[in-house]
């Protein structure tokens, strides 16, 4: 069967193309305007890539290093919290002749997040994970393997760290008993501390990557009809998903983030983002907690108006969860 006769137009223009923006031709530019250091204003085109991160390797990078930051966050908030938690990844693989394995992938990535889902809360209550759902194999990209990567966070909503130890083949047999199947799930389990912060980067990067980065790991190689096919099943699929205290109707209680900038008292004009940071946000106290153990209060954030300024983001926080 060929495995170009269901992808789109688009996608079957990319077969034999290069995964690179130059080769895939829809480069996409941002007109934003642009503040000079001495402060005169110019309209300038943003490049920022033809978007497709599954088939184009420069976009590809830029999707994961966006989405690793985020994850970030949420661990630097964890490891304000308690320096002595850990971090649990999990790799919760579908059976190939399992029923979800056979359905319709759309359905099955639905499934397969239940399933997970339902494995973690079980064995770990009062938990909060990071969900990433893969549906490539990492050795050879074209070939379909399902599988989840899961980052249990071993905190409680009440932030009381606890020991998340659980034997491998109890987790198997938990899965095993959720999906529904005779054969025995594969599961991969390893800790982490949170203050290894080298290995929780990569943990973070290996969740969010774009298939792409596989495909381009030997050498970059034109893009084949079995490999577009196969990420174009992702095509507007939410491949992460927050449970437990970390779901999305609570995350925003964690943590934030707050873009500093310096405004001299003389000429509010001369502004400039110095750098930005993530902060906890403490609603007992009312107050932002910085990496450095400084506290900020609501009333010292500076919020810009965007249509003021004609600037594509925000300057500061949102208001306070």
């Amino acid at each position: 069967m060929d495995a170009s006769n269901d992808l789109s137009q688009k996608d079957q223009q990319a077969i034999g193309k290069y995964p690179i923006c130059d080769d895939l031709r829809t480069k996409t530019t941002l007109l934003n305007q642009y503040r000079t250091k001495d402060t005169e204003t110019e309209w300038r085109y943003l490049d920022i890539g033809c978007q497709r991160p599954n088939l184009c390797l420069s976009c590809g990078e830029h999707y994961t290093r966006i989405r690793t930051k985020k994850l970030i966050s949420i661990m630097d908030a964890v490891r304000f919290i308690s320096k002595q938690c850990h971090i649990m990844h999990a790799v919760f693989t579908i059976p190939h002749n399992h029923e979800i394995f056979l359905a319709p992938e759309q359905l099955a990535y639905t499934k397969m997040f239940h399933v997970v889902s339902q494995t973690i809360q079980s064995l770990w209550h009062d938990s909060a994970a990071i969900l990433g759902l893969h549906n490539w194999s990492s050795s050879d990209p074209e070939v379909k393997h399902l599988h989840i990567h899961a980052l249990i966070i071993c905190m409680n909503s009440k932030r009381e760290i606890f020991h998340a130890f659980r034997d491998t083949a109890l987790v198997r047999s938990t899965f095993q008993k959720i999906l529904q199947c005779t054969e025995m799930p594969v599961v991969h389990l390893s800790y982490h501390s949170i203050s290894a912060t080298k290995e929780i980067y990569h943990l973070c990067r290996y969740l969010v990557r774009s298939p792409i980065i596989d495909y381009c790991r030997d050498m970059m190689e034109p893009l084949t009809a079995r490999y577009i096919a196969r990420v174009a099943l992702l095509h507007r699929v939410h491949r992460l998903r927050y449970i437990g205290w970390l779901s999305n109707r609570n995350r925003h209680s964690i943590t934030c983030p707050i873009c500093l900038i310096e405004i001299p008292q003389d000429d509010s004009e001369k502004w400039h983002t110095t750098h930005a940071i993530h902060v906890l946000y403490d609603k007992e106290h009312k107050v932002y907690h910085a990496p450095d153990g400084s506290t900020i209060h609501p009333d010292e954030i500076t919020h810009l108006d965007s249509a003021d300024y004609h600037f594509e983001y925000l300057i500061a926080s949102t208001e306070p969860p």
